[in-house]
């Protein structure tokens, strides 16, 4: 009798017989701001245009269950609300509610990201083999400018220059500010070559910040603005935005 080839079992992942764990992602598609200046969830609403976004990632397969990806993305985010409760940014008449909308016509973010692969951990090697659903959560950093306006007049009410501080950034005289940001998402991802996967990826990014829109979701002191630039968090959730995405990945090695 033969004995069993053991070798292959001892094999690493990354061993003799050597996988493409090194890719490259490229992405394209839509984005959607969720915060206090937001009409609807899922459509545009007054004054807001569609906005969208771009991203590349550079991902490593550690085993066949997880891996890790550098990813970098830029885009657009924009906003519109009638009859907002809380701060006002300007002016010294009192008022619970104003109509604006906000623009940030371009962020840059970067996260570092882990991703478990679904597909092999529910159905194991030998099923879906052309399919890679993979499910990341990461951490990094957003740098973004927005301008908020009255919905009525179209004049700018304030800028996110006014909240400079040491995280800032200046980019083509324009400040950007610094917001710690946490992903999580899905992708779905098919097989077409050796080389080549096509997919989707579905992405909610949660901003540690209630003041991506420029507005606090309280009753804050808008006179002195403390409620969109102090430290102290209002009673509206922390900002966020999302995005859904063609995805193309090209594998290396």
């Amino acid at each position: 009798l033969l004995s069993p080839d053991t070798s292959a079992q001892s094999r690493t992942y990354d061993g003799p017989n050597k996988m493409n764990t090194w890719s490259v992602s490229g992405y394209g598609g839509i984005t959607k701001f969720f915060g206090d200046i937001k009409q609807y969830d899922f459509k545009l609403g007054e004054k807001e245009n569609l906005t969208g976004g771009w991203g590349i990632s550079v991902n490593k397969q550690i085993s066949p269950l997880f891996g890790l990806q550098i990813t970098g993305r830029n885009g657009s985010l924009a906003g519109s609300q009638r009859g907002v409760t809380g701060t006002r940014p300007v002016g010294s008449k009192e008022l619970n509610t104003y109509d604006v909308y906000f623009k940030s016509p371009s962020f840059i973010q970067a996260t570092l990201d882990g991703s478990l692969n679904l597909s092999r951990l529910l159905f194991g090697p030998n099923k879906l083999q052309n399919w890679k659903i993979d499910t990341h959560i990461g951490a990094g950093l957003m740098y973004y400018h927005t301008d908020l306006y009255d919905m009525e007049t179209g004049n700018l009410l304030v800028k996110s220059d006014a909240g400079i501080g040491s995280g800032s950034w200046i980019r083509n005289d324009v400040i950007y500010n610094r917001e710690w940001v946490i992903p999580v998402g899905l992708s779905v991802q098919y097989q077409l070559s050796s080389r080549f996967d096509l997919g989707v990826d579905f992405t909610y990014n949660r901003v540690n910040t209630d003041k991506l829109d420029l507005t606090v979701g309280d009753k804050t002191d808008y006179k002195t603005q403390h409620g969109i630039w102090g430290v102290t968090q209002g009673e509206s959730k922390k900002d966020g935005w999302g995005s859904a995405m063609i995805a193309v990945t090209y594998k290396l090695g």
